[in-house]
């Protein structure tokens, strides 16, 4: 699993536990790093589709989206 994808998960869960939600488990296998437009973003899915999309950004840092392109399918 690269690095992007295991912090995009350690911020997922970070969020459910300050906004006191009870996670939903991403899929491994169904997650990871997708480039559109010379962007990259990680991608996290579940059984049920997309449940976060992180931008890659010039820096490295992840930056959570609420909206995403629409290039980037379940």
């Amino acid at each position: 699993m690269s690095d992007y994808l295991s912090r995009a998960m350690a911020a997922h869960f970070r969020e459910c536990s300050k906004k006191g939600y009870i996670p939903m488990q991403p899929s491994q296998s169904g997650s990871g790093i997708e480039e559109y437009k010379g962007k990259q973003y990680v991608v996290l899915r579940n059984t049920n589709g997309i449940m976060k999309v992180y931008r890659i950004t010039t820096s490295g840092q992840l930056k959570n989206l609420k909206r995403w392109p629409a290039e980037i399918k379940e």
